[in-house]
């Protein structure tokens, strides 16, 4: 507990207080206090927004309470709106007009003002001695300093089985890190698109190594069907590793898939009456359905393995009443035919495609069955296409002058007067080549400008053994961790980067030459150890710099559900 002065609160009591965008009128059940001291623990002061349930001015009642990471983008209330913020507050209000929950103080806890990655600093554990993440320092500042405040004047259940955390992205992967190491402090942890992936998935090897078994710490963790860096897959991996140490799915932890949703704030809010509801709950809800949906399209009514890819994954989906699911991860899928497809013990909910054919797959909850048709196809058989050993040493210079033939073509669908484009590939000892030449006849160029925002070409590049090559959906944003992304544009010298998280290899080459016609791209990419590798050529099309691009592709994009395993694949 902290000791504080006269000053101290006479300062916190004054700025008992909101902000609006207008003069609206005051919201007796938002609090703020204004650059709460963390004694060098964290990034520096921040605001504390406190909401308050209904009816706590007239009662003498004691609260459960939640503390959100991000603070500032976490209440509606606090300035007014509605659909810009996580809305904590309205999903809360909601489900207690219901009765379907106990009511709890919310804690948004702000970031650190005007502190540059003060957000990376305090949401992110120190995994190696020279890590910039100071996640304990940051927990000890909420164990030790803001929480015994908030007990201290505000009328909560201190324990830890009514305390909770929460957060999103960064937030998301520290809330279960305080949850599962810190069980004594926070016995709820609500986990929206946590960034699981930070430092190659390192937490989730750390506790899958971990002999500790079941705390009393009840999860939510949850994911966007197109989130980021695969946590949509990662999230629940994470899952099935705390079932197997003792948790139990649908009583204290709980695994939920948003259909349709990116990694964003809108879909964190689209979820957390849920998160909410699973957490603050009354009573447990009555089951009333089982579904099976593909990752790959959640909207199919068949899986087809041909086009899924990586993402053949289904989680059964537990409907309960008032409109609350859950993804499972524990309920058993079969196949009808296991020479057909089987459901791989690889990872939670993976369909692996076995031999051509049809087949279904089942799973049985509670009374209720589920049955979802799946499309099969050989494994490994699809076509290759050769690739010639260069001739001569190839210079890197964007002259195309010593390409013979560029074979491979892109064309738009229509609309002439678009880019076109022809390729070709040739490797040597050490390095594999790839020679574009587009013709364009309105070469848009931006200096100064991302180089999404201006003409260009990518080139996308796997060697990985199959069958991760062949059915890469290519949804990790790194990139580089699983397979090649390089891309040019004439507008640029040097090229971009290419790739926000991961920097190219050493000894990867580009060079841009513009012609009469449009412009020529030379690209060198060094692999040695390699048969067969998957490739696909993108290009970047404006008109003008006032209208959207045109992206066109040599084979349907890898991340989408045209993709065929193993499409562009050469063998030398």
């Amino acid at each position: 507990m902290i000791t504080l002065t006269r000053a101290i609160l006479r300062r916190w009591l004054a700025v008992f207080t909101f902000s609006t965008l207008s003069a609206a009128p005051a919201n007796p059940r938002l609090v703020t206090l204004a650059d709460i001291p963390d004694a060098g623990l964290t990034a520096g002061p921040r605001d504390v927004h406190v909401y308050l349930p209904p009816g706590y001015a007239e009662s003498t009642e004691r609260y459960r309470v939640i503390y959100f990471h991000d603070g500032e983008g976490v209440l509606g209330a606090f300035n007014g709106t509605r659909g810009v913020q996580a809305d904590a507050d309205y999903a809360l209000d909601q489900l207690l007009d219901e009765r379907l929950v106990h009511p709890a103080i919310l804690v948004a806890v702000a970031n650190a003002k005007g502190v540059t990655n003060g957000r990376g600093r305090d949401l992110v554990p120190r995994w190696t001695p020279d890590a910039p993440g100071r996640a304990e320092d940051y927990y000890t500042f909420l164990a030790t300093r803001l929480k015994p405040m908030i007990d201290a004047h505000f009328r909560t259940l201190p324990e830890a089985r009514h305390t909770g955390v929460a957060g999103y992205s960064l937030g998301g992967l520290a809330s279960f890190y305080f949850g599962y190491r810190h069980p004594e402090t926070f016995g709820m942890a609500i986990c929206s698109s946590p960034s699981l992936w930070h430092t190659d998935s390192f937490l989730v090897r750390e506790v899958a190594g971990d002999p500790v078994k079941r705390t009393a710490t009840r999860f939510w963790i949850d994911g966007g069907e197109k989130d980021a860096a695969d946590i949509e897959t990662i999230a629940p991996v994470m899952t099935r590793l705390l079932l197997g140490k003792g948790w139990r799915e649908g009583s204290d932890i709980a695994f939920q898939l948003g259909y349709g949703h990116t990694h964003s704030r809108k879909a964190m809010r689209e979820r957390l009456r849920n998160a909410l509801y699973f957490l603050l709950r009354r009573e447990a809800p009555a089951v009333q359905s089982l579904r099976l949906r593909p990752l790959a399209d959640p909207s199919a009514l068949s899986l087809d393995l041909v086009t899924a890819g990586e993402r053949a994954l289904v989680w059964p989906e537990v409907g309960f009443e008032h409109g609350f699911y859950l993804n499972s991860v524990a309920i058993p899928v079969r196949s009808e035919d296991a020479g057909v497809a089987v459901v791989d013990d690889s990872g939670p909910g993976r369909i692996r495609a076995m031999a051509a054919g049809s087949t279904a797959l089942h799973a049985e909850f509670q009374g209720y069955r589920a049955r979802l048709p799946v499309k099969s196809y050989v494994p490994g058989r699809y076509a290759r296409l050769p690739i010639a050993r260069a001739p001569a040493p190839v210079t890197v210079d964007g002259d195309l002058g010593e390409w013979s033939d560029l074979p491979h073509r892109i064309v738009p669908d229509s609309e002439a007067g678009r880019a076109t484009a022809r390729f070709a590939t040739a490797y040597d000892d050490h390095t594999v080549f790839v020679a574009v030449a587009v013709t364009d006849p309105h070469v848009v160029v931006r200096p100064g400008r991302p180089s999404k925002e201006q003409d260009g070409v990518e080139v996308w590049l796997d060697h990985r053994p199959d069958p991760a090559r062949a059915e890469s959906k290519a949804w990790d944003d790194g990139y580089q961790s699983t397979f090649l992304l390089i891309r040019a544009t004439p507008a640029t010298v040097p090229p971009p980067p290419a790739s926000i998280r991961a920097p190219l290899p050493p000894g990867v080459q580009r060079a841009v030459r513009r012609t009469p016609a449009g412009y020529d791209v030379e690209f060198a990419i060094p692999i040695v150890d390699w048969t067969e590798f998957r490739l696909n050529v993108h290009l970047t099309d404006f008109a003008d710099a006032s209208t959207p691009a045109v992206e066109l592709w040599w084979q349907p994009p890898w991340r989408s559900p045209e993709s065929r395993a193993g499409s562009g694949t050469f063998r030398r």
